[in-house]
């Protein structure tokens, strides 16, 4: 197999987490698990004095949090299963978005223009039999996660917070007043901060950033199978040549569906003249779905084509996989008082998007305000964090786009092989395999007609009314056909859900209109979260601005020769 024969040389443990990930994707392929054990209970009693206002567990992304409430004036404590510290593959993100971290004091301009160590233009988005198109200034930066978490640890100490590293959260105590968090700490580590010692912290409010396989998730979610997947796998390489990784690629197809997936692909340079390529597809979590393994054999069998470079000419560096599960209900309500769930944990990102760093940076304002709020209004009850993780139409909408990428098992016509001796073979299906690049050659036809204000949101994983609106309608008039199939291929419960989401996005994007210019007015926590909850939910968080012009050939000449060229660490 490709994995295996190109596992030697790699960062990391590659064949390890492979299998680990395989793991979790087979159990979930097998129906509804077990539920999770018991790790957090109820006490009907009082702690009394507690150690710190919050406890963060899972300290990668959790330090943004945790340094945004210590600079708000809580006493926080990270608790990290290994070390609060960044990995090597980059972060892409948009400019525009990373200024919240400055605006919130986590790091200042020059720090920040430091942590960006790729920056290109364009990136382009692209479908099988259609015509390639080309966005300035959209996920075009590459952030040095190690660089950024460095910084933003050194920060959180030297204004008193506190780390415990190589600690493993096991369980937690509610009690009417705080949380007991036992803890199993490595005997090996040593304490970060003096007085860290110890296999309990306790605290007023638990921020759960464990990620999606959260114990605390876990015991949630009571063995609930996702309704959908986002299956990913990828590399990041050497031996690009340099006219061909000036550029990126954000959403891109080179196939027609095949087994009932449609393959996407996406493309990044990276600092030190590497190249990120990522595959992935939108599944459901049947059974009879690929493994990991089969999607990472079949990413280094296409990857030739999909670059123009063969396997012989690149020395990779990192192998990359993961599946992210989605779940209609999302985001993932607080189920206990003191307890919220935040970034991936929470799954408030889009089923169309990973999730992550990116997921974590567009909630942050919203996050630090509201749980700075809680706290100093004593807040903490279940029911008031639930204002938290509110209901997000614009979230919720973007399930149609992802079941319409995502066929059922059966649905895409195809010939498949019988098990016969006679190697007969059979018609299955009633989609045509071109099905998704005819809907998204119609989409973005559209949305490049409807102009920048509609293509850029989308293509950040914005969902806002008015171009989402014009959008639809116009792919009625352009193509009804394709739509029409989509209305059958995801069935009439998702269809007339959606129709709710439709309905509550307008209504959201209403409402903020409205209240937009009390914000500064209002001290109640609970209209805040509400007022909150319309602006994200509507999309109104998304700040647009105009693209830099960026100085480039046509089109087609980019593809071969572009002109704009990347900044990396290096340079």
């Amino acid at each position: 197999m490709v994995t295996s024969r190109r596992s030697s040389g790699l960062e990391g443990e590659p064949l390890k987490f492979l299998k680990a990930s395989e793991a979790y994707w087979t159990a979930m392929r097998k129906g509804p698990s077990k539920r999770g054990p018991a790790v957090v209970k109820t006490r009907h009693r009082k702690l009394g004095q507690v150690d710190y206002d919050v406890c963060v567990c899972g300290g990668t992304l959790g330090l943004f949090i945790a340094l945004a409430l210590q600079l708000r004036g809580h006493r926080v404590c990270i608790i990290e299963k290994r070390l609060c510290q960044g990995r090597t593959q980059e972060w892409n993100i948009s400019r525009q978005e990373l200024q919240v971290l400055v605006r919130l004091g986590l790091v200042t301009e020059a720090e920040l223009r430091t942590a960006i160590s790729s920056e290109f233009n364009p990136v382009r988005v692209g479908f099988k039999g259609g015509e390639d198109i080309w966005v300035d200034d959209c996920l075009n930066l590459g952030v040095n996660p190690k660089y950024l978490l460095d910084v933003l640890r050194e920060r959180f100490l030297s204004v008193g917070g506190a780390i415990r590293e190589r600690t493993a959260f096991r369980s937690a105590e509610i009690f009417t007043d705080g949380i007991a968090i036992k803890t199993a700490t490595n005997p090996e580590t040593m304490p970060i901060t003096a007085g860290d010692a110890g296999n309990v912290v306790s605290c007023r409010l638990l921020v759960d950033c464990m990620g999606h396989w959260s114990p605390i998730v876990k015991q949630l979610r009571g063995g609930t199978k996702p309704q959908g997947m986002c299956l990913v796998v990828g590399t990041c390489a050497d031996g690009f040549p340099e006219d061909k990784n000036r550029t990126g690629d954000l959403l891109y197809t080179m196939t027609d569906a095949a087994e009932d997936m449609q393959l996407f692909w996406e493309a990044f340079p990276a600092a030190g003249g590497g190249r990120t390529t990522y595959m992935f597809t939108y599944a459901d979590a049947d059974q009879r779905r690929l493994s990991l393994e089969q999607l990472l054999d079949r990413y280094f069998e296409l990857l030739p084509q999909y670059q123009g470079v063969p396997l012989s000419d690149l020395k990779f560096r990192r192998v990359l996989f993961g599946g992210f599960p989605c779940y209609e209900d999302s985001p993932l309500k607080p189920g206990f008082d003191r307890v919220v769930q935040v970034g991936d944990a929470s799954a408030s990102q889009s089923p169309l998007s990973f999730g992550g760093f990116g997921n974590m940076v567009r909630h942050i304002q919203r996050l630090t305000d509201g749980l700075d709020n809680a706290l100093r209004e004593d807040q903490l009850s279940k029911r008031a964090l639930t204002l938290m993780q509110p209901y997000q139409p614009s979230l919720s909408a973007a399930w149609l786009f992802q079941r319409s990428m995502a066929f059922r098992i059966g649905q895409v016509r195809e010939k498949r092989v019988s098990g016969s001796g006679r190697q007969a073979s059979k018609e299955t299906g009633w989609l045509p395999a071109d099905h998704v690049n005819r809907l998204l050659r119609c989409n973005f036809r559209v949305l490049r007609l409807l102009g920048d204000r509609a293509l850029r949101p989308f293509l950040q994983d914005t969902i806002q009314w008015g171009p989402l609106t014009a959008s639809m309608a116009g792919m009625m008039l352009t193509d009804p056909l394709v739509v029409c199939r989509v209305l059958v291929q995801v069935g009439p419960k998702v269809l007339l859900g959606w129709f709710k989401h439709y309905f509550f996005l307008g209504a959201y994007s209403l409402l903020h209109l409205l209240t937009k210019p009390l914000r500064g007015l209002v001290n109640s926590y609970r209209l805040l979260r509400w007022m909150d909850a319309w602006k994200w939910g509507s999309g109104q968080d998304y700040g647009y601005h105009k693209p830099r012009k960026a100085e480039r050939e046509t089109a087609a000449q980019a593809q071969d020769s572009p002109v704009q060229h990347v900044r990396t660490a290096s340079a």
